[in-house]
Protein backbone atom coordinates (compact mmCIF):
# COMPACT_ATOMS: atom_id res chain seq x y z
CA UNK A 1 0.00 0.00 0.00
CA UNK A 2 1.68 3.16 -0.95
CA UNK A 3 0.59 6.63 0.10
CA UNK A 4 0.60 9.84 -2.53
CA UNK A 5 3.22 12.27 -1.42
CA UNK A 6 0.02 14.73 -0.50
CA UNK A 7 -0.83 12.29 1.86
CA UNK A 8 2.31 12.16 3.62
CA UNK A 9 2.47 15.63 3.58
CA UNK A 10 -1.10 16.14 5.42
CA UNK A 11 -0.07 13.68 7.92
CA UNK A 12 3.44 15.44 8.39
CA UNK A 13 1.46 18.47 8.58
CA UNK A 14 -1.24 17.12 11.45
CA UNK A 15 1.82 15.66 13.38
CA UNK A 16 3.70 18.88 13.49
CA UNK A 17 0.10 20.91 14.54
CA UNK A 18 -0.39 18.52 17.19
CA UNK A 19 2.79 19.31 18.46
CA UNK A 20 3.11 22.65 17.89
CA UNK A 21 -0.43 23.28 20.05
CA UNK A 22 0.39 21.10 22.72
CA UNK A 23 3.42 23.20 23.50
CA UNK A 24 1.47 26.19 23.22
CA UNK A 25 -1.00 25.08 26.03
CA UNK A 26 1.53 23.77 27.94
CA UNK A 27 3.03 27.70 27.61
CA UNK A 28 -0.39 28.87 28.65
CA UNK A 29 -1.16 26.99 31.10
CA UNK A 30 2.44 27.40 32.65
CA UNK A 31 0.92 31.39 33.39
CA UNK A 32 -2.17 30.56 34.93
CA UNK A 33 -2.46 31.21 39.16
CA UNK A 34 -3.54 27.82 40.51
CA UNK A 35 -5.45 28.26 44.25
CA UNK A 36 -4.11 27.32 47.06
CA UNK A 37 -4.70 23.59 48.74
CA UNK A 38 -6.50 24.93 51.73
CA UNK A 39 -8.62 27.57 49.19
CA UNK A 40 -9.76 24.23 47.74
CA UNK A 41 -10.86 22.69 50.45
CA UNK A 42 -12.20 24.82 53.13
CA UNK A 43 -13.53 28.20 51.50
CA UNK A 44 -14.88 28.99 55.10
CA UNK A 45 -11.52 29.16 56.50
CA UNK A 46 -10.42 31.78 53.63
CA UNK A 47 -13.55 33.90 53.84
CA UNK A 48 -12.29 33.95 58.08
CA UNK A 49 -8.67 34.41 57.18
CA UNK A 50 -9.23 37.39 54.42
CA UNK A 51 -11.76 39.14 56.98
CA UNK A 52 -8.95 38.99 59.70
CA UNK A 53 -6.52 40.61 56.85
CA UNK A 54 -9.07 43.13 56.71
CA UNK A 55 -9.69 44.41 60.39
CA UNK A 56 -6.04 43.86 60.85
CA UNK A 57 -5.34 46.01 58.14
CA UNK A 58 -8.35 48.49 59.18
CA UNK A 59 -6.69 48.89 62.90
CA UNK A 60 -3.47 49.72 61.68
CA UNK A 61 -4.64 52.37 59.94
Amino acid sequence: MELNHWAVIGIIALAIGVIVSNLMLLKYSAKMKLPSREDLVDPVAKAKKQRDAEKEQDEKV
